[in-house]
């Protein structure tokens, strides 16, 4: 919130209110962004694995196309993804 004038001159029942739904989006998104590293992390261990020579080609698109399935639905954080 860049400007909390209008909540300090909501009514103090309002007030709480907002504060805790506040709370309650920060650590949902808090919860998201935990969720995306993490997914980021699988697919660059997916990646590394991908560099071995003892796979076979096909073992290979099938996993790349399960990377690019993910990397296309991932919830991206602004372009700090990929």
């Amino acid at each position: 919130m860049q400007d909390p004038t209008p909540v300090k001159k909501a009514p103090p029942k309002l007030r709480t209110q907002i504060v805790q739904l506040a709370k309650g989006l920060a650590f949902v998104e808090s919860n998201l962004f935990a969720r995306i590293f993490r997914l980021d992390e699988q697919i660059s261990r997916m990646r590394a694995f991908l560099t071995r020579n003892d796979i076979e080609r096909q073992q290979k698109r099938d996993a790349q196309q399960i990377i690019d399935d993910v990397a296309d639905d991932e919830p991206g954080m602004g372009g700090m993804t990929k």
